[in-house]
């Protein structure tokens, strides 16, 4: 393969050019999906010809891997001329690669990424020569261009070293980081240092992201952390001027992480209350009143010689804390019956072979815990999904047994339908489950108790 120094060994300016001259006058584009045999070689070859990547994690999810690649987009949207294409390169492979292309063709049709270009390689070489005949040049051919400009300013240079020594990682946060480095130099114009901050305040928003992925669910205090961190990292780039559409996919993982930071303080709370749990009787709970009467006597009562300064204030709060969660409705699961999912229950079905198809539900099988559709006989709860643009009248009952695909967890999550969100102006459904407000459809899959 022509050009076929590694990284490593090319000029430091180059690299600190991270594509900026190299590109000039063409799109930029990213390797967007590869499959693992060809992984390293494929990056190398995006690196030496100035381009970007959003691949190199193995063990990261689909709906992880999705939103670097809609990040990588806008990011080098914004640094684009208006009109001018971004393209994603997708190399053909097998598995994994068969969803991520089908997600690439969509992404171009969605609003706010009319600039997106698809393109297909057969292999790396195939995806040289067709940079070749786009006219991409290597990095080393188009350093002359970038040794005469100044490195970045005195004051951002360490914020960018920071930024560069905590990116390890390969993907979006790397790539990216070399395009600033050349970027916030190569700008003549005042208004290049402006930008080049607000990309790297958005670069502090994707990291704070993707550390998420590595909190315990089950620790309360780490899945604080985590929120602290991201909620701050959103307040700094609010604070410099991003857009909140560019926001909008950190926004939703915040607020997941709060929602299972305060289902693990709950948890947490039972188990150091269990015995007063005990008033719970078979036929159900007991009155409101009767509660409230217990949690005075488990407190020891709110009027009986506090003498530390503002305990009973402390008290009180704790109490009226303990009332509101007496209050909270739980959603239970529907009482068994002959299906799951009622007959007549419009669904879709994910083959391995086909991908999505349109089913209808028409029985279940008690034996092996699967359902009969009008497409497949004995198809498994967990291929079994809710249709995106479901009306009221269409949308799978309250209660109902699912699982939830989480991406700060990791794993698939046990949950029950609450409601319903109907989708409007053109945007999907969603449901609120147990575990998840409005959860996309594409993460819910039926569950059999």
């Amino acid at each position: 393969m022509g050009g076929a120094r590694s990284k490593e060994d090319l000029p430091e300016d180059v690299l600190r050019s991270g594509g900026a001259g190299v590109t000039s006058g063409r799109p930029y584009f990213f390797l967007a999906s590869c499959p693992d045999d060809s992984l390293q070689e494929a990056i190398d070859l995006a690196d030496r010809y100035g381009g970007f990547h959003c691949v190199g994690d193995g063990d990261e999810g689909f709906a992880a891997w999705k939103g670097k690649a809609a990040g990588q987009f806008l990011t080098l949207k914004r640094l684009s001329p208006a009109g001018r294409k971004v393209v994603g390169i997708a190399i053909a492979g097998f598995g994994h690669c068969n969803d991520e292309r089908e997600f690439l063709r969509q992404l171009g049709g969605k609003r706010g990424h009319e600039q997106f270009e698809l393109k297909q390689c057969g292999d790396v070489k195939d995806m040289e020569r067709w940079l070749q005949s786009e006219g991409y040049e290597l990095a080393a051919e188009s350093a002359a261009a970038s040794r005469g400009q100044a490195g970045p300013p005195p004051e951002e240079s360490g914020r960018t070293q920071a930024i560069a020594s905590r990116s390890g990682r390969t993907g979006l946060f790397g790539s990216v980081a070399s395009l600033f480095g050349g970027a916030a130099g190569a700008g003549a114009g005042a208004g290049a240092a402006p930008d080049a901050w607000k990309e790297r305040w958005l670069m502090d928003v994707q990291h704070a992201v993707a550390q998420c992925e590595s909190a315990d669910e089950g620790s309360a205090e780490a899945l604080r952390a985590a929120s602290g961190q991201l909620a701050a990292a959103l307040r700094n780039a609010r604070g410099a001027g991003i857009p909140d559409a560019d926001l909008a996919a950190a926004d939703v993982r915040l607020e997941e992480l709060e929602e299972l930071s305060r289902a693990a303080e709950r948890r947490l709370s039972w188990r150091a209350c269990w015995w007063w749990c005990c008033c719970v009787e078979s036929a159900g709970w007991r009155s409101v009143d009767q509660q409230e009467a217990h949690l005075a006597l488990a407190t020891g009562g709110l009027e009986t010689g506090v003498t530390e300064p503002g305990a009973a204030k402390r008290d009180a709060r704790e109490l009226e804390d303990r009332r509101r969660d007496l209050n909270m409705k739980t959603v239970l699961p529907l009482p068994a019956r002959g299906s799951p999912l009622p007959a007549g229950t419009r669904c879709r079905y994910r083959s391995p072979r086909s991908g999505w198809l349109g089913a209808i539900v028409e029985g279940f099988n008690a034996g092996d815990g699967t359902c009969d559709l009008d497409i497949k006989k004995h198809a498994k709860p967990e291929n079994i999904y809710p249709v995106a643009n479901a009306t009221e009248g269409q949308a799978w009952p309250v209660g109902t047994l699912v699982e939830y695909q989480s991406s700060s967890a990791g794993n698939w999550l046990e949950a029950t339908i609450c409601s319903f969100n109907k989708g409007v102006g053109g945007n999907e459904c969603s449901y609120n489950l147990d575990v998840r407000e409005r959860a996309a459809v594409d993460r819910i899959r039926l569950r059999v108790a």
